[in-house]
């Protein structure tokens, strides 16, 4: 498996923001456990989406900046994007 390096200050924002999807995940459960109202449910659900989208698209640009930009050859970068798309597309 490849690694990426990251900065502690990068790592910790990840961490965050995860963290933060982690409690949103719980209080789904909650909602679900006390009957809420399907719409409800929904909305958390989505907004849930939305975060994990949003660390996707860092985790994009983090990977475009350091990891494609840095490829030693053209068909390297070529596979690298190839390979991004295939694993957003999923």
């Amino acid at each position: 498996m490849k690694k990426t390096i990251r900065q502690e200050e990068v790592k910790k924002t990840y961490t965050q923001h995860l963290n933060r999807v982690k409690g949103q995940v719980e209080g789904v459960v909650n909602l679900i456990a006390n009957d809420a109202y399907c719409l409800d449910v929904i909305n958390q659900i989505n907004a849930i989406r939305g975060s994990l989208l949003s660390v996707s698209k860092k985790l994009v640009n983090e990977h475009i900046d350091g990891c494609v930009k840095n490829g030693h050859n053209s068909e390297e970068h070529l596979e690298e994007i190839k390979d991004l798309i295939d694993k957003l597309s999923k």
